[in-house]
Parts: structure tokens; sequence; C-alpha cells
């Protein structure tokens, strides 16, 4: 009975991932609206966390009491790392990344993601490495890889630092269900969010410096976009992620599905904004699934024994 409890709340924790890639999948809605306005990638980024920070501090407080925000060292050192890392240098090498080696090229780096995190989870965590996870891995990395670009990948000019911090950004992008496992049980997920976001936001407001940007703030529409941009596929979506983790078994699944959210970005690109999807990206959006599906075979196996059991 343990087990079969045991085996249920896994498969949710990889429902809570697989449904937080979703959401982020609708973050290249608020950025385009955002950049509509004026507003640029760093500030755009400030934005995010530091009022997700906010929002999920009034939510945890209201909620939770102030109580809740008492946790412990090793809960803070891993708050501090998720948010210096994942959010705020993974912020900073991304955006480079971009601006040295276009966004394309940043992007296909960036998703090699799950390859790192399956070599992390393997030295961090001791998980086992087979040829399903290898198999799938390397379909998702093709399968993003073509989504993205369409069998055409644009570099706006190579250069090696670009390179480096595009390398940089994957690492950090990887670490997230890494470090996210460390938590302690129990822990709170909607105080580990809020935490994790006041440290990103420390560091992008040194290096943005986001009251030189005045003039763009007080545009009608970017605050109030902002807002949402930093509620919906931000604190809201972070707190259900962080929440899947704590669930999971296997770290190394954890990109792999979460990478729904380039199918997602793609339909909505197609959709709302009127982008041209070709033929490889359409190939590349069933081997992202495919790939979810062959990372997960076990699943499968699972439901019908726990169906079996009842």
């Amino acid at each position: 009975m343990t087990r079969l409890l045991n085996s249920k709340n896994e498969h949710l924790g990889y429902g809570l991932v697989f449904f937080s890639g979703i959401l982020w999948g609708l973050s290249g809605f608020f950025v385009k609206r955002l950049q509509g306005l004026g507003a640029d990638s760093s500030l755009i980024s400030f934005m995010r966390v530091s009022i997700a920070f906010v929002a999920m501090l009034v939510f945890c407080v209201a909620k939770f009491g102030f109580k809740s925000l008492i946790i412990s060292q090793k809960q803070i050192f891993v708050c501090a790392a998720l948010g210096l890392i994942c959010h705020g240098v993974y912020n900073l090498f991304y955006n480079f990344a971009i601006t040295t080696l276009g966004i394309s090229f940043s992007t296909v780096i960036l998703y090699l993601s799950p390859a790192m995190t399956l070599i992390f989870s393997a030295i961090v965590y001791k998980e086992k490495i087979n040829m399903i996870k290898i198999l799938a891995i390397l379909v998702n990395i093709l399968g993003c890889g073509f989504t993205i670009t369409n069998g055409r990948l644009n570099i706006s000019g190579f250069v090696v630092s670009g390179l480096v911090a595009a390398v940089g950004a994957c690492i950090c992008y990887s670490m997230n269900s890494i470090i996210g496992k460390m938590s302690d049980k129990g822990t709170n997920p909607f105080v580990m969010s809020m935490y994790s976001f006041f440290f990103a936001a420390l560091v992008l407001l040194v290096i943005v410096k986001p009251w030189e940007y005045r003039v763009t703030l007080q545009t009608t529409g970017v605050v109030e976009w902002g807002v949402l941009y930093a509620l919906i596929p931000t604190a809201i979506t972070y707190a259900i992620y962080y929440i899947g983790i704590q669930k999971v078994k296997d770290c190394s699944k954890v990109p792999v599905l979460a990478s729904v959210e380039v199918v997602v970005a793609s339909v909505v690109g197609v959709t709302l904004f009127g982008e041209h999807m070709g033929s490889v990206s359409i190939m590349g959006i069933v081997m992202v699934i495919a790939s979810i599906v062959m990372m997960n075979t076990h699943f499968y196996k699972d439901i019908i024994s726990l169906n079996a059991a009842k």
C-alpha cells in the first residue's frame, strides 16, 4: 500500500512539472507585450523576479503567517543558490549570449540542459543512467533544436565569450531541479519561491539599475503587463514546479518534461502572433512529445499496475 501511495505521489510530481512547462510556454506572450511597450530584456527580467517576490511575500504572510518566513539555514542556502544561480546569473548569461550569438543559437545551446541535468543527477543523487534516458534526451535536444530553428541555425557572429555565456546559461538552467531537490522535506514551496525570487532580485537590482528606466516604467501598460508576467508564468508556475520536484525521484526527467514549454511557445507564436511554423518545426514538436513519452515509459506501466491493485 505504501509503495502504491509513493508511486502516485511521484506521478503527481511529474505531472506538476509538466504543467509548469505548459505555463512557462506562455512567457513569450507576456515578453512580446512588454517589448512592444518599450521594455528591454534586462528590465523585463528584473520586473519578473522583483514583482514575483513581492507577490509571494504578501501571499505567504496572508496565507501562512509571519512564522512561515522563518526557515532553516540549509533552506536559506538552497533558496539563495536557486535565486543567484538559476535566476540571477542565468539571466545575465542568457541575455549576453543572445546579444552576441543571436536568439536561435543561444536557445539551442540552452536546451542542451537535459544532458547536463542527467550528468549532475548521476553525480549528486547517484541516479542510474540507462539507454532509454540517453535516447530520450537525445531526441529531446534534437526536437527542441528543430522546433526553435526550423532547421535553419542563424548565428549573428561567432564570439567565444558568447558561447561561454550560452553554456553558462545552460548549466544554470540545468541546476534548477538539482538544487531544488536539496530542499528540506516538507518545505513550503511558496516560501521557497519567495526567497529564491528575493535573491534573484538582489542580483538584478545591482546589474540592471531599474531606476534608470523611469520613463519606460511610466509608460501605460508596462507595470500592468509586468505584474501579469510575474504572477502567471513566474510566481505561480515556480511554486507548482517546486511542489513537483519535491515529489519526484529522478531529477534527470524534469527538464525533459518541462520542455513541453517549447511546444506551447511555438503554438502561442503561431496562433497569437502569426509566426510561421515549417515542417521541420512540426517534426521537432513531435520529437519533443515523443521524448517525454519515452522518458516516462515506466509511468504507464505503473498506472496499469496501480489500477490492477485496486
